[in-house]
């Protein structure tokens, strides 16, 4: 694995193995959907691991990308960019951390 700014994505990674097989009896479940968007959430008002989030969105693109010259300034290819960008958007939010833990992943 890579270094981003200083940090091993190894390291990263590591973070996000605590919830990999969480007991999810304990929390409540529910599902809906907002603009596209599904929205799955398990939630309890104790312990450690409070709220666990997955957001599933899929993004459709119709674009053109264009390649400029660094030195002219010119645009040198237009390449048009089309297709359905799909995401996953996991979110934890635990007691102990002041911080909200996200990850995102994109399929397909």
């Amino acid at each position: 694995m890579h270094t981003e700014h200083g940090v091993s994505m190894n390291d990263r990674v590591k973070i996000f193995r605590q919830f990999l097989t969480p007991p999810l009896s304990k929390f409540h479940y529910s599902n809906r959907t907002v603009q596209g968007t599904t929205i799955q959430s398990w939630i309890r008002h104790n312990g450690d691991l409070r709220q666990i989030r997955i957001l599933q969105a899929t993004i459709s693109i119709d674009t053109v990308a264009e390649f400029t010259n660094i030195e002219t300034g010119k645009v040198t290819d237009r390449v048009p960019v089309k297709g359905d960008f799909h995401f996953n958007v996991y979110v934890f939010d635990k007691q102990s951390s002041p911080q909200r833990l996200i990850y995102i992943t994109s399929f397909g």
